[in-house]
C-alpha cells in the first residue's frame, strides 16, 4: 500500500507541473493529429527510474482533429471471451469552448495492485482531470506468483473518430513464461482464451458533445 500510495502521489505531482508550466513545450505536443507514446526527457526518465514504477505507469500522448469534441476512456476486462467495461471515464470540450481549444495532452494510466486503473488527463486546453479508480477486480490468484505483460502504444497512431484505439494490454498468467501481445490483438480476443487474466484501455474520439 506504502509503494502505491508513492506512486499516486508522484504521478500526480508530475501531471500537475506539467498542467502548471508557463514553458510552451512542456507539453510536447505531437506535431501532428493521433496518439503516440509520451517522449520522455532525461530528467523524466530518471525520475521514473529513480522511484522505481516504470512498469506501474502508462503514458500516451494524443492530439485529437479539431472537429473531435470529446474523448472517452475506456477499461475492460476480458471475460469469457468478451470484454466488459470496468473503468474509465469521459471529457468533454463543452458547447462554450474557445473557437481553437482542441483535445491535446497526455493520458497517465496508473496500475494498481488491485489491477483497478486510475487515470489523470493533463492538456492546455483541458487543464488536470483526475477520473475514479475502475473498480478493483476479484482474482483469486496472487499477483506476486503471476507472469506479466504491460504493454502501451509504441508508435504513432492516427485518429479516426468514433473508432476504438487501443492504448494499453495487461496480461496476466500463472505460467513461468507469458507470450507476446500486440495492442492490435485487442481486436482478436479469442487469442488470450489460455491467459488468467486480460485488461485493455482504448481511447475514443467523438464529433459529439458529451
Amino acid at each position: 500500500m506504502k509503494k502505491i500510495a508513492s506512486i499516486v502521489s508522484m504521478v500526480v505531482l508530475f501531471m500537475s507541473l506539467m498542467a502548471c508550466s508557463s514553458e510552451p513545450k512542456a507539453m510536447k505536443p505531437l506535431n501532428k493529429e493521433g496518439v503516440a507514446p509520451y517522449v520522455f526527457s532525461t530528467d523524466e526518465k530518471f525520475l521514473l527510474q529513480s522511484i522505481g514504477f516504470e512498469q506501474d505507469v502508462l503514458f500516451v500522448s494524443f492530439k485529437a482533429p479539431q472537429a473531435a469534441k470529446s474523448m472517452k476512456i475506456a477499461s475492460y476486462v476480458l471475460k469469457k471471451g468478451q470484454w466488459l467495461e470496468f473503468g474509465g471515464g469521459q471529457i468533454s470540450l463543452g458547447e462554450d469552448a474557445e473557437p481553437n481549444a482542441r483535445l491535446e495532452g497526455l493520458l497517465s494510466m496508473l496500475i494498481k495492485e488491485d489491477y483497478a486503473i486510475q487515470f489523470q488527463l493533463v492538456g492546455n486546453s483541458l487543464g488536470r482531470t483526475t477520473f475514479p479508480n475502475s473498480k478493483p477486480l476479484e482474482f483469486e490468484k496472487a499477483a506476486r506468483s503471476l507472469a506479466t505483460l504491460k504493454t502501451s502504444l509504441s508508435d504513432f497512431h492516427a485518429i479516426e473518430l468514433n473508432k476504438e484505439i487501443p492504448v494499453a494490454l495487461m496480461v496476466y498468467d500463472e505460467a513461468q513464461m507469458i507470450k507476446t501481445y500486440d495492442l492490435q490483438d485487442y481486436h482478436s480476443p479469442e487469442v488470450f482464451a489460455e491467459m488468467d487474466l486480460v485488461q485493455a484501455v482504448t481511447l475514443t474520439f467523438s464529433e459529439q458533445v458529451k
